[in-house]
């Protein structure tokens, strides 16, 4: 899943960019105290557009848990980091530590298609509602991302038990001008080719 591995490496790739040692602290404190509000939405699969909220809901439940782990496990870990680091690197040049963010989103349903007894399409559209760090200064690309998002179709199929999220496309406004679909991937594994985490 392209998504789910993008964010996983945005969240490792959070934890390492620069702050203070104050405000590290403090991030610490808030992810701790975050961990423990971290709960399973109830789940009604009951209709379509229930069951994308309710699929929405356990998305950010799971995102936010993993979040809380790497953030619970990041100290130890940070600390045999910057020691290794130490013997390369200069102290101004030594990444600051922070922890990683819990991301908030704004979600809109814009249609809802019942299709068939079985089989229905939801289209969304999602924009990225994190707060911004104190002193965060924003390209008109990213203003821009921020206020329109991106508009999702899920395929949504109805088994004994309700509806449940089949597929997910995207819409590719760019180059294809399009749907593409994200979930299941169809993709061919992964191939590195970004040089960043060897710089």
């Amino acid at each position: 899943m392209k998504s789910a591995t993008l964010a996983m490496l945005s969240v490792l790739a959070l934890a390492g960019c620069s702050g203070s040692g104050h405000e590290s602290r403090n991030a610490e404190a808030t992810q701790e105290n975050s961990a423990a509000d971290v709960k399973m939405p109830t789940i009604d699969i009951s209709t379509p557009d229930k069951a994308i909220a309710t699929y929405w809901g356990v998305v950010d439940a799971a995102r936010n848990q993993a979040q809380s782990t790497i953030g619970r496990n990041f100290r130890e870990f940070r600390k045999e980091q910057d020691a290794m680091l130490s013997k390369v690197m200069t102290s101004k040049a030594l990444p600051k530590p922070s922890n990683p963010v819990f991301e908030t989103f704004a979600r809109d349903i814009t249609s809802v298609d019942v299709e068939t007894e079985s089989r229905a399409v939801i289209v969304a559209r999602i924009r990225n509602t994190t707060p911004l760090p104190t002193g965060a200064a924003l390209s008109d690309y990213a203003k821009q991302a921020r206020e329109t998002g991106d508009q999702y179709k899920y395929v949504l199929e109805k088994d004994s038990t309700g509806w449940k999220v089949a597929e997910i496309w995207v819409f590719e406004p760019i180059i294809k001008h399009d749907w593409e679909k994200d979930v299941p991937s169809d993709s061919a594994p992964f191939v590195p080719t970004l040089t960043m985490d060897g710089r």
